[in-house]
């Protein structure tokens, strides 16, 4: 029995004070062979990540109707998207695989995996900076979207070879089956 254990974690800062990026993966391998011909190997791993937008420069106008002019540098550090602003996604994936050498001319594999993968995020939409009311045009509405996926697959293969007639052949059949759940 093998095993391996591995993680991974970054940090970024963005353009802005309150701008930044976060991921985290973990995972764990064990492969096991109890002969010659056989293989297992059993893969569980994990990832979150997730980033606080920056809202970028916010644009202004003179007036309601006047057509949006340059970016607003005095409020260039002001998060347009609210305190609260954020984008996460988490997904985790258990795959089972095994792969056995049935004869010298004849090799089966067989594959199990799962998946689910959840992300949410909560933004603000904002119009642009009247300058003549010193306001945000319009009415800042927040924004969230939240979406789960999971999703199943199997397959199994067949691989060969044979010299029929004197001539040296490869052949492989296989099947394979998927659903996602959204």
């Amino acid at each position: 029995l093998h095993y391996r254990l591995y993680g991974e974690a970054r940090w970024r800062e963005g353009p802005q004070d309150f701008a930044g990026q976060d991921v985290l993966t973990g995972g764990l391998v064990f492969r096991y062979a109890p002969d010659k011909a056989t293989v297992w190997m059993l893969e569980i791993e994990t990832v979150r990540g997730g980033a606080d937008p920056a809202g970028g420069i916010v644009l202004e106008r003179a007036t309601r109707s006047a057509p949006r002019g340059a970016p607003h540098l005095a409020l260039e550090d002001f998060n347009t998207n609210g305190p609260n602003a954020r984008s996460r996604r988490d997904s985790g994936i258990v795959s089972l695989f095994m792969e056995q050498k049935r004869s010298d001319d004849l090799t089966l594999r067989a594959g199990a995996e799962v998946w689910r993968r959840a992300q949410d995020e909560l933004t603000f939409i904002t119009g642009a900076y009247l300058l003549d009311t010193g306001i945000f045009d319009g009415v800042r509405e927040p924004q969230y979207n939240g979406r789960e996926e999971a999703a199943a697959g199997l397959h199994v293969e067949l691989d060969g070879t044979g010299t029929p007639a004197g001539i040296n052949h490869r052949w492989v059949v296989g099947a394979a089956w998927s659903h996602q759940d959204t």
